[in-house]
């Protein structure tokens, strides 16, 4: 009967440990999920008026509501800043790529400048801000 039991026992004792490796590799994963970078953008819109030659600047708000440090960038792919005779808005961030820790909030100045022979038109599209290695959120500018 000992001998029985002791299989019993030595049964339960591997069923223990695998059950804590289970809950461990649980813990991890969701550890994991909930230690993912977030990040809102104050703005949703940033109208900006612009004369030939001219410079200006516009803010946005960024704030930090995740549990770790972020690194951001800005991706301008979709944002229309030239004219039909190549003449451009040069838009530059500063700082170019902010770094948030948790709960802290930023402001980035976008400095929009006008070439000399600029146009009159549309300008503008999506200003997409991306925390370097996981979200994005968009943000339509408007020239």
């Amino acid at each position: 009967m000992d001998n029985h039991g002791g299989n019993f026992n030595n049964m339960y004792s591997k069923l223990s440990y695998s059950y804590l490796i289970l809950a461990l590799f649980l813990a991890l994963a969701a550890s994991s999920v909930l230690a993912q970078p977030s990040f809102n953008v104050l703005e949703d819109t940033i109208p900006v008026n612009l004369a030939p030659g001219k410079e200006i600047t516009a803010q946005l708000t960024i704030k930090n509501t995740g549990t770790e440090n972020i690194a951001l960038t800005f991706d301008t792919a979709a944002l229309d800043l030239t004219d039909k005779e190549g003449d451009k808005i040069t838009l530059t961030f500063e700082p170019q790529e902010p770094a948030l820790t948790p709960n802290e909030t930023k402001i980035v100045t976008l400095r929009f400048k006008a070439d000399r022979t600029v146009s009159f038109e549309k300008f503008g599209g999506v200003l997409t801000v991306k925390e370097i290695n996981y979200r994005a959120i968009k943000v339509t500018v408007t020239i």
